[in-house]
């Protein structure tokens, strides 16, 4: 195959552009001749920790999610150079790409890798999972003999900006959605603003009506680290004062229980 030309940018993580501090933490590959446009992410967030701190890894998970979808999308309709450096130029957040530079491109697939490897680091690809809090909490409730009623359950409030998801729901005169929340390891403003938006979430969603599951209702189950009981107060105290059942991932009986109960 020829080498056709490309050309790449370094996804960058930058939250405070005064500081002009930034990490790598992703590539952008553009091949012009081919329509083809793909980012990749690297998975570890240790160096941008280690410049950092700690962060709202649910917002940077979904910038990634929202660049690696965009770029797919609007991929097939680049022509040019310019309509890359376009693209480039609307990101206005957190993750930034730099500008663009030339490279032979015989497999695109091969090339963004390697590039992935060479600027954000080998290490950043071959890092352990750590199981979601999705999967964790539905091995703990499998193990606890409470099955959900329901997987994956999708609702679309019209009173809110973005379809609810949960991974698991139940009934118990209403189409309980659970949705299990990772705030170990966060800062106390990111508990709070995440824990704030989620629990607006879940007063709204009780005054809405599915045609397809009837009454529906948020039910959080939160993941805290050992030194976070400030935190897990404070997300018990808004998630109440907006009617929304909290549980913790080391606290689980009440919510078992009542899935037990209603499971017939």
């Amino acid at each position: 195959m020829c080498p056709a030309k490309g050309y790449y940018s370094i996804i960058q993580y930058c939250p405070d552009p005064s500081r002009l501090e930034a990490v790598n933490v992703g590539v952008a590959l553009f091949c012009p001749e081919m329509r083809w446009l793909k980012a990749r992410f690297g998975r570890r967030k240790t160096r941008i920790r280690q410049l950092f701190g700690a962060q709202d890894w649910e917002f940077v998970a979904l910038q990634q999610t929202a660049i690696e979808a965009r770029s797919l999308k609007e991929g097939r309709a680049f022509e040019r150079l310019e309509d890359f450096e376009a693209y480039i130029s609307r990101r206005a957040n957190a993750l930034t790409l730099t500008a663009p530079r030339s490279v032979k491109v015989e497999d695109p697939e091969a090339e963004l890798e390697h590039l992935l490897q060479r600027l954000v680091g080998a290490g950043e690809r071959t890092a352990p999972r750590v199981p979601s809090p999705a999967r964790e909490l539905g091995s703990k409730l499998q193990q606890a003999g409470a099955a959900p009623m329901l997987r994956d359950v999708v609702v679309r409030p019209p009173n809110l900006p973005r379809p609810i998801k949960a991974p698991y729901a139940y009934q118990n005169g209403r189409l309980n959605l659970i949705e299990p929340m990772q705030l170990e390891g966060e800062t106390p403003m990111a508990v709070f603003r995440r824990v704030s938006v989620r629990a607006v979430e879940g007063g709204l969603l009780a005054d809405y009506t599915d045609p397809q599951y009837g009454k529906v209702g948020l039910v959080v189950v939160a993941k805290f680290g050992p030194a976070q009981q400030q935190e897990q107060e404070t997300a018990a105290t808004v998630f109440e004062r907006h009617n929304v059942p909290m549980y913790t991932f080391d606290e689980l009986e009440p919510l078992i229980e009542d899935m037990r109960q209603h499971a017939d």
